[in-house]
């Protein structure tokens, strides 16, 4: 009788995870800086993150930010209103054909530095 061992490869596949420590960096007048680490992309898959802001309660805008899997990625946020309150998400999308976004973080809302000048 001949017994032999099989192997088999099951590939993780699906969304990518929650990006990690999402934070501020730094806030001035007309900008904010935020960084956030990758988690895992969902498989042997690239990713991208999808950073989302808005005036509280207006509508969220989008930026991508190219995935650096040996740190943390940098986004400057710039052309915002000073002294205004902010709120900002970001979630990975990845290379799968579908199902290939992750879930939000946490919102972080932020003011900008100064006071807001009402226009008349």
């Amino acid at each position: 009788m001949v017994l032999s061992n099989l192997t088999f490869h099951f590939p993780i596949s699906g969304p990518p995870l929650v990006p990690l420590e999402f934070k501020v960096l730094n806030t001035t007048q007309t900008n904010i800086v935020l960084s956030w680490k990758p988690n895992f992309p969902g498989g042997d898959f690239t990713q991208v993150f999808l950073l989302e802001h808005r005036v509280l309660g207006g509508e969220w805008k989008t930026k991508q930010y190219e995935d650096n899997p040996s740190g943390s990625i940098v986004a400057n946020v710039v052309g915002l209103e000073a002294g205004t309150v902010y709120e900002f998400r970001v979630r990975a999308r990845n290379s799968r054909d579908a199902n290939n976004e992750g879930e939000y973080t946490e919102i972080l809302q932020l003011t900008t530095e100064g006071m807001r000048f009402k226009r008349n």
